[in-house]
């Protein structure tokens, strides 16, 4: 039996399984990321590494707005029209010799044209703050570039890892300008050793939205953090520092032959200039060397978030293959 005109049809489910569904596909992607990063053969795997850093995301302090100046009938009809700092004042009386004698108009002459300068005057007003605002876009959420800069070195280098994790231990990774001092202590300890270096990678997205780039940095640490079995040294958000014993797995002995590679990588997010200084591709040590110092000048109120990551860490193995399997995107210097 047909359901009468006046019966509403049920209410659609797809208001409420909509939610549903992207939360249940943002897992599957998270899960996905893991997998895959995680996905690599135990072979050939990064051991044990260190990690320091952490993010301080926050939008540039506003400054407050000039007073209007106020003027005519109250203040000037608001302090103008639109906040645009014209006051059209009341039209004057002014008498028209008319013939007969003097007659009071309230329009007319030098009135009428003061009146259009007026409105000329909120308008173009109005039309310059909107275009200056298109260009500028909005100052409370600024473009901010998030950048991930690879550097493989010679294991030989211990005096590096010695430094990485002297750094680590001190760092204050609770504030904008620990991860700024942060930063720069890492940069000078990799610019130290150019005669180690053999490879390197950048990949730089410059045009992020700093409400989006929480999302894209959070992404990027994750994807260099899974390429480590443990982390044996960490030191993140301002929780103090930790530090381990790598497990020994079942069957396995730890290597006592050297190590061939280390490979340091560096995830930051900052407002500013960066994406303007960081070279789009590096084809060589000159390329290399600009990165770095580019990223070493990311200064305090610029730093949005910063996060290092080095393998291998004290008697762990990583060899050329191993290197290239977790990060297939270094390229020789």
């Amino acid at each position: 039996m047909a359901a009468s005109g006046g019966d509403a049809p049920p209410p659609s489910p797809l208001p409420t399984l909509l939610p549903a569904a992207r939360k249940a596909g943002i897992a599957a992607l998270a899960a996905l990321l893991l997998f895959t990063a995680t996905g690599v053969d135990g072979a050939l795997a990064a051991r044990g590494g260190g990690r320091v850093g952490g993010s301080s995301f926050r939008s540039p302090e506003q400054s407050a707005p000039p007073p209007s100046v106020g003027g005519g009938y109250g203040g000037g009809y608001g302090g103008g029209y639109g906040g645009g700092g014209v006051m059209i004042m009341p039209s004057p009386v002014i008498p028209v010799y008319g013939g007969g004698g003097f007659v009071m108009g309230g329009f007319g002459g030098i009135t009428t044209l003061l009146l259009l300068v007026a409105v000329a005057g909120v308008v173009v007003s109005s039309v310059g703050s909107a275009v200056g605002n298109s260009i500028m876009g909005d100052p409370a959420d600024p473009p901010t570039t998030v950048t991930t800069i690879k550097v493989g070195l010679l294991a030989s280098a211990r005096s590096l890892q010695r430094d990485l994790d002297a750094v680590a231990m001190r760092a204050n990774t609770s504030s904008a300008r620990g991860l700024a001092e942060l930063l720069q202590e890492v940069v000078v300890s990799l610019r130290r050793n150019p005669d180690f270096w053999t490879h390197c990678a950048v990949d730089v997205a410059g045009s992020v939205r700093l409400s989006e780039a929480e999302a894209e940095f959070g992404r990027r640490a994750l994807s260099e953090r899974v390429k480590l079995e443990e982390e044996t040294l960490s030191n993140v958000g301002g929780r103090g520092v930790q530090t381990a014993t790598r497990r020994v797995r079942p069957g396995e002995e730890l290597s006592s032959a050297p190590s061939e590679y280390i490979v340091v990588t560096l995830v930051v997010a900052a407002t500013g200039e960066l994406s303007a200084a960081l070279p789009k591709r590096l084809m060589g040590v000159e390329d290399l060397r600009s990165a770095l110092t580019a990223l070493g000048g990311v200064t305090t109120d610029d730093m949005q978030a910063c996060e290092i990551i080095w393998a291998p860490r004290g008697d762990d193995t990583l060899t050329e293959q191993e290197m290239l399997a977790d990060h297939p995107d270094l390229v020789r210097v």
